[in-house]
C-alpha cells in the first residue's frame, strides 16, 4: 500500500507501547476500502441519473452544473459543520505548500473535464459503451502506480485486476457488441479521453496534496467543477435556457444527482484514496460500472443477462480478493491519521 497522503511518517520508537501497527494497518485498509465501494456505488448512479433528466427535458450541460453546484453546498455545510465542531481547520493559503496547492488545483480541472465528458457521452452512446472505454483507467493506474509509487503488482493485485476486467468484459460486454447500438465515435472518443485523465487524477490523488483536508478537496471539487460549468453554459448561450430546471422530475434529478451522486461520492472517494492508494482505489471502482448497468437495467429498460450479472459478481469477487490478509511479507506501516 502507497503511504496515504498526508500522512507523517512516525519513528517505530515513539509508538506507544501495545500500540499494533498490523493491526492499525489492516483497519485503515477496510475503512479506506468501504469509502472508496462507497464512493463508487454513487458515482455509479450519476450515468443514469443523468440520461433520465436530459430524457425529461434537461441540457447536459444544465444537470452537470446543477449536480456539481448543489454537491458544493452540500459538502460546504458538512464542512461549516466540522469547522464549528473544531473537527477541521481550513488551512490558510501560506500553510499550504506550492506543491499541494498546484496539485489541487490540476485534480480540480481534470475532475471537471472527465464529468463533462463523460455526461456528453452518456447521451450519445449506451451506457455500458461508455463504461467499458472509460474503466481503461484501472490498468493505467495500476501501471502507473509501479512506476510512480513503486506500488508492486504482486499475485493477489495482477489477479485481481484480469479478474475484475474478466468481469467488465462480461457485464459490458452484451452492450458493447449489441447491433442496437450505435458507437458513435465522439462518445466513445469523449469516454477513452476521460480514461486517461482519470488515471492521472487518482495517481495524483493517492499522494499530492495531504496538507488539505478532505472536506475541503471534496468542496473543491465540486464548486470549482460548478463555476466552470455555469461559465461554459454562459459561452454557449442564454444561461436560463442552459442551465434551466426544465422537466416534470428536474428537482428530484439534480437533488438525487448533487448529493447521492456528487456530495457524498466525492468525499468518500477522496477520503478512502489517502487510506489505500491509487492502485487499490482503481481497482475497487470497478464495482462503478456494476452499478451504472444495474441502475440503467432498472431504470432504462436494460435488462441484463446471466452472463452480465456472472460479471458483476468477478469484479465483487475481485474486490474481495484485494482484502485478503497478506502472508510471508514484512510490512512496515505508520500510524494514519487523515485529516477530514
Amino acid at each position: 500500500m502507497s503511504e496515504p497522503s498526508g500522512s507523517a511518517a512516525a519513528p517505530l520508537s515513539s509508538v506507544s507501547p501495545g500500540f499494533d501497527i498490523g493491526d492499525a494497518l489492516r483497519r485503515a485498509q477496510l475503512i479506506g476500502t468501504l469509502l472508496v465501494l462507497t464512493s463508487a456505488i454513487g458515482f455509479g448512479m450519476a450515468g443514469t441519473i443523468s440520461r433520465l433528466a436530459v430524457d425529461d427535458g434537461m441540457s447536459t450541460i444544465g444537470f452537470v452544473t446543477w449536480r456539481a453546484g448543489l454537491g458544493a453546498v452540500a459538502v460546504g455545510v458538512v464542512l461549516a459543520a466540522l469547522v464549528a465542531l473544531g473537527r477541521t481547520v481550513i488551512p490558510r493559503r501560506r500553510q499550504v505548500a506550492r506543491r499541494d496547492a498546484v496539485a489541487l488545483g490540476v485534480v480540480t480541472v481534470i475532475g471537471t473535464i472527465v464529468n463533462l465528458a463523460m455526461f456528453i457521452a452518456f447521451s450519445r452512446v449506451a451506457i455500458g459503451v461508455a463504461m467499458i472505454c472509460f474503466y481503461t483507467y484501472p490498468a493505467l493506474v495500476t501501471l502507473g502506480a509501479v512506476r510512480i509509487y513503486g506500488e508492486p503488482i504482486d499475485q493477489r493485485r495482477a489477479a485481481a485486476l484480469l479478474l475484475g476486467f474478466a468481469g467488465l468484459a462480461m457485464v459490458l460486454g452484451p452492450d458493447l457488441t449489441s447491433s442496437a447500438n450505435h458507437l458513435d465515435p465522439i462518445g466513445v472518443g469523449l469516454a477513452l479521453g476521460a480514461s486517461v485523465l482519470q488515471a492521472i487524477n487518482v495517481l495524483i490523488m493517492g499522494r499530492g496534496f495531504g496538507a488539505i483536508p478532505t472536506t475541503v478537496t471534496a468542496f473543491a471539487l465540486n464548486a470549482v467543477a460548478a463555476v466552470c460549468y455555469l461559465t461554459l453554459a454562459l459561452l454557449l448561450g442564454p444561461a436560463s435556457a442552459s442551465v434551466a430546471l426544465t422537466g416534470d422530475r428536474a428537482v428530484i434529478f439534480v437533488l438525487f444527482g448533487g448529493i447521492v451522486g456528487a456530495a457524498i461520492p466525492t468525499l468518500t472517494n477522496v477520503g478512502g484514496i489517502r487510506l489505500i492508494g491509487s492502485a487499490r482505489t482503481a481497482i475497487l471502482m470497478m464495482l462503478e460500472a456494476v452499478v451504472g448497468v444495474t441502475m440503467a437495467a432498472i431504470f432504462l429498460s436494460q435488462d441484463p443477462e446471466a452472463i452480465q450479472v456472472a460479471g458483476g459478481v468477478a469484479v465483487l469477487t475481485a474486490g474481495a480478493i484485494l482484502q485478503l490478509p497478506r502472508h510471508a511479507r514484512k510490512v512496515i506501516a505508520e500510524r494514519v491519521h487523515p485529516t477530514i
